[in-house]
């Protein structure tokens, strides 16, 4: 897999702004993750412990309704969903609801929820990473960023 570069971490519409720095905090503590069409990132009932930054690609995720798998939402690097997801800073999820099956080639990052309590100016930048639900919901509104989770 070719390595993620800042340039690229700063197309991702939820970084947006980000400076150089805190994109670099991200590149330095996240792993590369490169999956094929039809692969499954995330199944039901894993743990949910990784923040995906999606670069390149498109996920589908869904949701496990009494045993069937229902079409929830289509994951993006677009003003939809902001280009990430699974588990956000400050979320209570514990396990994935649902599964999450690639649909083209992804290319992306992923960061483990261990940084999510360093204390950094870093990590209290990252998308999600608010005190409570109601900042969450006004950041992502002030990105374009719908709120589906």
């Amino acid at each position: 897999m070719q390595p993620i570069t800042i340039e690229e971490l700063k197309k991702v519409v939820a970084l947006k702004g980000l400076p150089d720095e805190h994109l670099k905090w991200i590149l330095d503590h996240s792993e590369g993750m490169e999956y094929d069409d039809g692969e499954v990132v995330a199944k039901t009932g894993d743990p949910a412990e990784w923040m995906f930054f999606i670069i390149e690609c498109t996920i589908d995720f869904y949701l496990n309704m009494n045993g069937r798998l229902i079409l929830y939402y289509h994951f993006a690097n677009d003003a939809g969903t902001g280009g990430v997801t699974g588990l956000l800073p400050y979320s209570r999820m514990k396990a994935y609801s649902g599964n999450s099956i690639v649909t083209e080639k992804i290319r992306g990052l992923r960061l483990h929820k261990k940084y999510f309590q360093e204390d950094s100016e870093k990590i209290k930048r990252l998308p999600g990473n608010s005190n409570s639900p109601k900042d969450l919901k006004v950041n992502l509104e002030q990105e374009g960023i719908e709120q589906r989770f």
